[in-house]
Parts: C-alpha cells; structure tokens; sequence
C-alpha cells in the first residue's frame, strides 16, 4: 500500500461516511457519547476530532500499543471497558481504501484478559 494515498483517502472519504452514518441512524453527533476509531496515528486522530467537531469523544491510546490495525478498536474499548456508554461509533478505516462503520445504541462490554507491553494483564 502506499501510505500517503491511503492517508488521503481518509481525510477525503472518512468525514464522509461520518455524515452518512450519523443520517442513517437518525443522530446528531452531539448525541454520541464516544467515537472509537482505528488507531492509525496521533496526527489523524487529532485532525479528525476538529475536523468531525467531537472534541473530546475520539480517545486515543497510540502511546500504549501503536497502530495495532484491526486491534485497535478492541484495545480502545478495553481502555474504557469500566465505563458505560450510549451512541458509540466504531470506524475502521485503511487497508484496500475501506471504511467501516457502524453505531452501538449501548457500550456494555467486558474485557477479562489483555496483553499489555508483552505481558499478559488481567482486568
């Protein structure tokens, strides 16, 4: 893949498909309690959050694990896994030009088993 156009094909496309899930599910993006996104990098996140308007929604783990590609999101949840949500979004986006999406009406998960750095971490 090459990844300054895969780069671009997020900026272009993903607030996109931001606006058309948010339409098809009949919500305002002040209704979402939290937006779990593929940890690609600090940079995009970052202009994604402003560029979306959901400061303060979009958490990002890069520091503990990377881009961990379809990991990602699950690794994000676990980060949160103690609190309760309503309105989340899952979005992945990168390899092959895609994006997916969808919106959870409650984030109610458990998460018991995680590694962490290489170790193995009970939660």
């Amino acid at each position: 893949m090459k990844g300054v156009e895969v780069f671009d094909f997020t900026l272009k496309h993903l607030p996109l498909e931001f606006k058309k899930i948010l339409e098809f599910a009949s919500l305002k993006k002040e209704e979402l309690s939290k937006l779990y996104f593929h940890q690609a990098n600090t940079f995009l996140l970052s202009y994604l959050e402003e560029k979306l308007g959901v400061q303060g929604k979009l958490p990002n783990n890069m520091k503990n694990f990377g881009n961990t590609s379809s990991n990602s999101i699950p690794l994000l949840i676990s980060d949160t896994k103690d609190q309760d949500y309503k309105n989340v979004m899952l979005m992945g986006f990168g390899v092959g030009f895609s994006i997916g999406t969808c919106i959870l009406e409650n984030l109610d998960c458990s998460c018991s088993l995680i590694y962490k750095n290489n170790e193995l971490e009970k939660r």
